[in-house]
C-alpha cells in the first residue's frame, strides 16, 4: 500500500511535491497501488519511487482508457512506467519479501 502522505503532497500539485523532495533527497516515496488518476504528474519529480501497481490511466464515462492525447503523463514516462511495472521486471527489481 502507498504511504497516504506521499499520495496527499503528490496530489497537492507539482510545485509541493518538488520543493518536498528537493527538502528529502534520501527519502523513496511509496507510491504502490495508489491511485493517481487525479494527479497532475507532468514535471513531477518521481525518481526513485516505488510505482508498482499505481493506477495513473484515466477512465472516460464509457470505461475506456483515455487516449494518449488527453493523458496528463508524458508518452515516454507511460512506456517506462508500464516497463518498470511489468511482472518480469517488477519481481527481479523487488524481490517479494523484502
Amino acid at each position: 500500500m502507498a504511504n497516504d502522505g506521499h499520495v496527499a503532497l503528490l496530489k497537492q500539485g507539482v510545485a509541493a511535491w518538488n520543493a518536498w523532495r528537493d527538502e528529502n533527497p534520501d527519502t523513496r516515496p511509496d507510491l504502490r497501488e495508489a491511485d493517481l488518476r487525479e494527479a497532475n504528474l507532468i514535471e513531477a519529480d518521481l525518481r526513485g519511487a516505488n510505482l508498482i501497481e499505481a493506477n495513473s490511466s484515466r477512465r472516460t464515462s464509457a470505461g475506456r482508457t483515455s487516449s494518449r492525447r488527453t493523458s496528463r503523463l508524458p508518452r515516454w514516462w507511460v512506456r517506462t512506467f508500464r516497463t518498470l511495472t511489468s511482472p518480469a521486471v517488477a519481481s527481479t527489481a523487488y524481490p517479494r519479501g523484502v
